[in-house]
């Protein structure tokens, strides 16, 4: 594969030579046989030696690549920039204090007024039967606005709160009754689920909850 001689970061030796790199050995790129080392090495087997092309011929191979889709370097610097500066951007934030707590979030957001727990009739109203309001094939809750906002009142700040990609509350909150309290309407077919589950949604005007069926994973 490497015809009569080898290279590994400047080291040449002859084939079945192994070349020392830190104090480990191996005889071809990605043959270490130490994860850490293997599964990170971009090194590539060429049938000419890289070193031995001149700027022309190394022009030609990556527009070939190019062309038939074998240049991956901008897939590579998007792999880079997303995950491994995932962890740098996660510390940031939390450094900054802008990451919260599941437990937290929903509560933060009432205290400081962003967003209001009395319920929004108009948006409730939707997905209340007994309302003059409600829209058909929403799913709804049983009993009345004042019902309603009991609810909300109990199980706001309980459930699993949802980010966005860049860690920024959506003002929505999965949350868990205990017991059955209205009917999930699947729009795709109309099927009517009873459930304990719902799915607060938050906003400066008020909030709705509105019935939800859990997803199998």
């Amino acid at each position: 594969m490497w015809g009569k001689s080898g290279r590994i970061d400047g080291q040449i030796r002859e084939v079945g030579e192994p070349f020392e790199i830190d104090g480990k050995k191996a005889e071809y790129p990605g043959a270490f046989g130490r994860p850490e080392e293997d599964c990170n090495c971009r090194c590539v087997a060429l049938t000419r030696a890289r070193w031995g092309l001149d700027e022309a011929e190394l022009q030609t191979m990556k527009e070939r690549a190019k062309f038939f889709g074998l240049d991956k370097t901008e897939n590579f610097k998007e792999f880079e920039e997303k995950y491994l500066n995932a962890g740098k951007v996660l510390q940031s934030r939390k450094n900054d204090g802008i990451m919260k707590t599941q437990n937290n979030v929903v509560r933060d957001a009432i205290a400081s007024g962003s967003v209001s727990t009395k319920v929004n009739p108009q948006k409730q109203g939707r997905h209340i039967k007994s309302s003059s309001t409600y829209i058909e094939g929403r799913s709804y809750l049983y009993g009345t606005l004042e019902d309603a906002q009991q609810l909300v009142n109990a199980l706001s700040g309980t459930g699993t709160p949802l980010f966005d990609d860049n860690g920024e509350w959506l003002r929505k909150e999965r949350v868990d009754a205990g017991k059955n309290f209205g009917v999930h309407v699947s729009p795709e077919t109309g099927e009517e689920t009873e459930t304990s589950k719902g799915m607060l949604i938050y906003s400066k005007t008020g909030t709705h909850l509105v019935p939800r069926k859990e997803t199998p994973k």
